[in-house]
């Protein structure tokens, strides 16, 4: 038992020291990406600017339906 609770407490430790060092590293990693998101979220907001605006609102059942009915 007494192994099991010292085996335990171990991997608790491990795990709780290891947690800082993979935020710091996610943190590196963030800063490295970011003018490349920048630049992706540029281009699709660009993108989206030279589609045309929509004259009717989709249907998407529309073609499901019958036209003359009445509910």
């Amino acid at each position: 038992m007494r192994l099991l609770v010292i085996a335990m407490t171990v991997a608790g430790l491990a795990t709780t020291m290891a947690a800082p060092v993979a935020a710091r590293h996610k943190r590196t990693q963030q800063k490295t990406e970011t003018p490349a998101v920048k630049a992706n979220d540029r281009d699709y907001k660009a993108a989206l600017d030279r589609m045309p605006a929509p004259t009717q609102k989709y249907d998407p059942w529309g073609t499901m339906r019958p036209t003359n009915d009445k509910h």
